[in-house]
This record gives C-alpha cells, sequence and structure tokens, in this order.
C-alpha cells in the first residue's frame, strides 16, 4: 500500500518536523514543518509511507478521511474545540473553521453557530 492509495484528505502537524520535499518554503527553513502547519493530501502523499505512519503513532501528524474536505461530511460535521497553544483553539467541522487560533470565549461562541 502506498500513500495514494489511503484515504488521506490532510493533516495538520502537532509536534515538529524535519523533512525535506514537501514544500520549499520548509525546505529553505532546514526542512522544519511547524506546529500548526496544515498539510494538504497531495503534500502527505509526497512522505514515505513508514514514516507517515510513524508521525501518525508518534502524535506528529493528525490526519483525517478525504471525504471531510468537503461535501456533506464538512457541512454536515460536528465542530470540535481543539486546544492550539498559549491558551488559544481552533473550532474544527472537516476543516478549521477560523483562520487564526481564538480564545476560548469565541471558540464557544463558533461552535455555537455551527448547531444552528
Amino acid at each position: 500500500m502506498t500513500t495514494a492509495q489511503l484515504d488521506l484528505g490532510g493533516g495538520i502537524v502537532r509536534r515538529r518536523i524535519t523533512v525535506s520535499g514537501i514544500r520549499a518554503e520548509f525546505d529553505a527553513a532546514g526542512g522544519v514543518i511547524p506546529i500548526g502547519t496544515v498539510l494538504t493530501a497531495d503534500e502527505m502523499g509526497k512522505f514515505r509511507l513508514a514514516n507517515l505512519r510513524s508521525m501518525i503513532s508518534h502524535k506528529q501528524i493528525e490526519i483525517w478521511p478525504m471525504a471531510a474536505n468537503g461535501g456533506a461530511a464538512q457541512m454536515n460535521g460536528q465542530r470540535h474545540i481543539v486546544a492550539r497553544e498559549d491558551g488559544k483553539f481552533d473550532v474544527v467541522q472537516g476543516i478549521v473553521v477560523n483562520e487564526k487560533p481564538v480564545s476560548r470565549k469565541i471558540a464557544d461562541k463558533l461552535v455555537a453557530q455551527g448547531k444552528n
């Protein structure tokens, strides 16, 4: 099985990764992919399968299925609050709803908007 055969919609970096060949901007920064970086399915497909599985099992990357990138899964999905850094949060509904991490109060409001 290859990464292209997996049902990968994308992923988010939860622990810093050092690797080359994913994006030019990362290569220019010594191959460092910073925490919070959202990777597309195409970018995830550039990892060797064994490395990707290791990063997932060591919680360096969280992944989501292709269905979460659009359609009914995104529109009808339940919203969740995900802790980021320094008391800031993301609101996720298949994708990250907010552009930048927000306070818990704003995150609660964004979740409530998704229930209407």
